[in-house]
């Protein structure tokens, strides 16, 4: 992911920083990271892996 910087804000006892993507890409076969609820979870099933399994 390339980002560039569009703004900071005050978050109180951390900063919220937004970025605009310039540019996104994602090797072949990678996995999904998903970030839920404090936790990190790997080998998220996506509609598209569930396709290839029909096919």
């Amino acid at each position: 992911m390339d980002c560039e910087l569009h703004t900071e804000y005050d978050g109180g006892d951390h900063t919220i920083v937004v970025g605009a993507v310039r540019a996104l890409g994602a090797r072949d076969g990678a996995e999904p990271l998903l970030f839920f609820k404090g936790t990190h979870f790997e080998g998220v099933e996506t509609r598209a892996s569930r396709l290839e399994k029909v096919a």
